[in-house]
Order: structure tokens, then sequence, then C-alpha cells
């Protein structure tokens, strides 16, 4: 929901996950407190490679959207990283579009980080690299900060249990900073995994 006071405030967003192949990343929005809702937009494209041929990628699923102080949508979510040579080699990522006109259209389209996906915690439960994000539209020294947090097995993992990592974007999402590990178990051979995320009034973060 947009909450921003600005020229789309009390817009509601949803996304979703269309199935089946390949995968695409849905958005609609409504401005009449969801009475009705616009057509489907398409945020997450079907992907290719260079080096893939003419296979097509899927985009992912687990998306998110949110509402910046400055009323630009984004929308993030668990997909695919492709890279451009003969190897063809695909890496899950956290995925990030921007829409600058109220969820209108979706010009900016990347990844954010490659994570590892999804994984086995102890006991063989599932988990996977979903990102759950907030941005901060308070007036305080923080604002308009965007935050994302997800499961993830880094390189410094050594016993290849899962972390919570987190990171922050200062503009917008165009760029985003180096990732950190937010819980402190203590323990390298337990697991955390599928976090939640809100910035309050006040612009404190609590994941």
């Amino acid at each position: 929901i947009d909450r921003t006071g600005g020229a789309y405030d009390g817009r509601l967003y949803c996304s979703w996950t269309r199935f089946n192949n390949p995968d695409r990343i849905m958005l609609i929005r409504s401005s009449d407190g969801g009475m009705t809702f616009s057509d489907t937009v398409l945020i997450g494209p079907t992907q290719t490679s260079t080096g893939c041929g003419p296979n097509v990628i899927d985009a992912g699923q687990f998306s998110i959207p949110l509402v910046n102080k400055n009323g630009n949508v984004h929308v993030l979510w668990l997909g695919l990283a492709l890279d451009s040579t003969a190897y063809c080699q695909i890496h899950y990522a956290i995925k990030h579009s921007r829409s600058t006109d109220g969820g209108v259209s979706f010009t900016q389209l990347d990844t954010i980080l490659t994570v590892s996906g999804y994984m086995n915690s102890n006991g063989g439960a599932n988990t996977y690299s979903q990102p759950v994000a907030d941005a901060d539209i308070t007036s305080g020294p923080y604002a308009g900060n965007l935050y994302v947090t997800f499961a993830n097995i880094g390189a410094e993992d050594l016993s290849g249990n899962s972390d919570v990592d987190f990171m922050r974007s200062t503009d917008d999402g165009l760029t985003w900073s180096n990732r950190i590990t937010i819980n402190d178990d203590g323990n390298p051979n337990s697991n955390a995994f599928h976090p939640w995320m809100v910035v309050n009034e006040e612009g404190v973060i609590t994941a």
C-alpha cells in the first residue's frame, strides 16, 4: 500500500508468479481500495542467454512489492541470473525491478546479488532465499532507504548452513550495500532462514 501522501497515496499493489513455464512475475494495482484492479503488468520477463541457445529460463518466484518514500514501486523476488558466455552458467539471485509511474510500467530490471537459492535445513526441511523488503517512508535521517533480507549460504558459511543476510539501498534501488549477516545464533551447525522484516514509524528496522 502506498502510504506516502504523494500522487499515488492509497494505491494497492499485488505481485505474484504466473506458472507454468516460462514463469513470469506479474503485478496488478488498485486505486479504489481494492474494488477494481488494473490489467496485469509483466515485471519479470522470460529470459534467454546467448550461451543457452533457444532455451528460456523461468523468471522466478517469491516476489514482494514495496513503495518507497517518493512513491516509486519496487518488486523483489528470487530468480535466476544468466551469464552471456558459451558455458550458459545459471545462478539463483535476488532480482529487482522499479516503477516510477505508480506501477504502470517497470523500466529498471537488475540483479541485486547471487544467492544460494533453494536449500535444506537440518532435519530436511526445504528452505529458500525468498527476499523480504521494506522501505523507510518516515521523515527521519534514513528516509528513502530500502532494505532487503533473505536466507543464504555465503562463501563464509563453511558448515554449509544458512544465515539470514541483509542489504540496503540509499539511492532508491540503483545500488545496494554489501551483505551482512544479522542472525547471531553463534552455532555454525544451526540454520537460520525465512526471515520477515518491517520498518516502523520511527525508522527502526525489525527482522
